[in-house]
Parts: C-alpha cells; sequence; structure tokens
C-alpha cells in the first residue's frame, strides 16, 4: 500500500468515527411535547413546545392539554386526565428532569453542554423558579469531563432523597454537591457541602 492510499484510509477512517457522534449530537437536542405522570400516581406533568420552537409536536396531549404543568388525574373517569392544571410552567423543561413524587418540585436539567456557562441545573416549586446553577459553579476541573465531537457531561451521577428532598450531584471531576430541593440551595447544614463549594470558588 502507496502512502497516498494510507493517508486516504485514514481519512475515511476519521470520518467514519466522527459522523455518529457528530448526528447523535444534533438528535439528542430534538424538542417535544410529552407528559409523565407522577411516582404517586396522583398527578401528571405536561410539557408543550412552546411557540416557535421546532420538534415534535403530540397532537394526542395537545388535544387535551393547552399549556405546560401539573394536572390531576380523574379516577372517576376511567383514569382519564383532566385538562384543568393545578399550576402552570412557562419555560420548556427537556425530558431530562426530576419530579417530586406529589408533583410540587421540579429539578430541570440543562441541555447537552458545551459550554460552562450554560445552566446546568434549574429548580422549581409550583412551576415557578426558585434558582439555577451554571456548570462552572459545579465543575472545578473541566479538563475531566466526558467530551463528544460537538458537546460535554459533566455529571458523573445523580441521586434524589424524596422524602427528605435532598438532590446530591456529583460531577465528572468527582465534585459532589449537596442541594435542599425544597429553596433550590444548596444545603449548606452538611459540612462537605460546605467544603465543596469552597473547592469550586477556588477554581474559579
Amino acid at each position: 500500500m502507496n502512502f497516498k492510499m494510507i493517508r486516504m484510509t485514514i481519512f475515511i477512517l476519521g470520518i467514519c468515527l466522527i459522523l455518529p457522534h457528530a448526528f447523535a449530537d444534533r438528535i439528542s437536542n430534538v424538542a417535544r411535547d410529552y407528559k409523565t405522570v407522577t411516582d404517586d400516581g396522583k398527578y401528571v406533568f405536561v410539557m408543550l413546545m412552546s411557540e416557535g420552537m421546532h420538534g415534535n409536536k403530540d397532537a394526542e396531549i395537545r388535544k387535551l392539554y393547552k399549556q405546560s404543568g401539573l394536572y390531576y388525574v380523574d379516577y372517576a373517569s376511567k383514569n382519564d386526565f383532566t385538562n384543568k392544571p393545578i399550576y402552570t410552567i412557562d419555560e420548556y423543561v427537556s425530558g431530562d428532569y426530576i419530579l417530586s413524587s406529589d408533583g410540587t418540585y421540579l429539578i430541570a436539567w440543562g441541555p447537552w453542554a458545551s459550554s460552562l456557562d450554560q445552566i446546568a441545573m434549574t429548580f422549581y416549586a409550583q412551576g415557578e423558579e426558585l434558582n439555577h446553577y451554571h456548570i462552572r459553579e459545579l465543575v472545578c476541573d473541566a479538563s475531566k469531563l466526558e467530551r463528544t465531537v460537538s458537546h460535554f457531561n459533566w455529571k458523573e451521577n445523580v441521586s434524589y432523597d424524596d422524602k427528605n428532598r435532598i438532590l446530591t450531584v456529583k460531577t465528572k471531576d468527582n465534585m459532589s454537591h449537596r442541594f435542599s430541593v425544597k429553596t433550590g440551595m444548596f444545603d449548606f447544614l452538611d459540612e462537605n457541602a460546605m467544603l465543596q463549594q469552597k473547592k469550586v470558588r477556588s477554581c474559579q
């Protein structure tokens, strides 16, 4: 095999490796209408794309619901859903979120990240924003983030204690943050949470 053939082979292999990742990046950002029944089976959380958004509209969902928000499940009519919201939410929340068992609290993760300045997560109560955090407020060593061609993943794992309304987030650079879901604030009653925040601030 001559030198030109080797270069062509390497080029083709590189394209084959890059294209699937680039395609996956595009697919992950498609918006859509969706609904989710809460763990206690009493409520349904509905999210509709806002006007002007491009994505997948669901005609069946839109036939029942006119606004994004939380609705009661009506057991009196064969488990159909009522169309009167308990509360509404103005912002579009992607399908990546945590909803408390009673539907009161919502933690919405930000989009698949391409910058440390993007929003990492937003806390809501009854559809109203409590607080939000940018990725750079949670990450110390950006070199340890898991990267694709154009994006990165900053979360290592997440655990949610529904009973105590506590969210714990571990990042790819081994930082661990603990939040009160009721307030959307760092849980500074936890000594380790305080230490982790001091460490992040020292990295800025």
